[in-house]
């Protein structure tokens, strides 16, 4: 996704991303991994910043919104196939379109993960995570502000 995001706005060298808090999916050495995969593996961006949702705050409330609209028209539909899934997202919100996009590369990033030692980082405890191109981290547990 983030290779994506690259192509459509080429001009940026910084990106940051909201996750919420959910430890085993968002904050995790799987997920570092991969944005460090990310950025050895393109030119123009530098560094990823992830930052986290307090728990109990909703700070991506436009998020929640777009799963809302999703599950309200999913449950008008009969979807057979990825296809159709992919068809049903684009007629989500016909007045401003979703840009959808079908992944067609998976890799595991677990493997990766266990070798490295991002393990030590206090992912229950972190706010952001900032990850620069040449595979250093920094993390704080606490946002003052916009930054840590």
């Amino acid at each position: 996704m983030l290779q994506e995001v690259e192509k459509i706005y080429p001009e940026i060298d910084t990106l940051t991303i909201w996750s919420d808090s959910c430890i085993p999916q968002n904050k995790n050495s799987i997920m570092s991994t991969a944005i460090t995969h990310f950025l050895l593996n393109q030119t123009k961006i530098s560094t990823v910043q992830q930052k986290f949702v307090e728990p109990g705050h909703s700070a991506v409330q436009e998020v929640d919104n777009i799963h809302s609209q999703i599950e309200r028209r999913l449950k008008t539909m009969e979807i057979n196939s990825p296809v159709a899934l992919l068809k049903a997202l684009q007629t989500v919100n016909i007045k401003n379109p979703f840009l959808v996009l079908q992944l067609r590369q998976f890799l595991d990033f677990h493997t990766v993960a266990k070798k490295t030692n991002l393990a030590a980082i206090p992912y229950n405890k972190v706010r952001i995570i900032q990850c620069f191109v040449y595979f250093s981290f920094f993390y704080c547990q606490q946002m003052v502000g916009s930054d840590c």
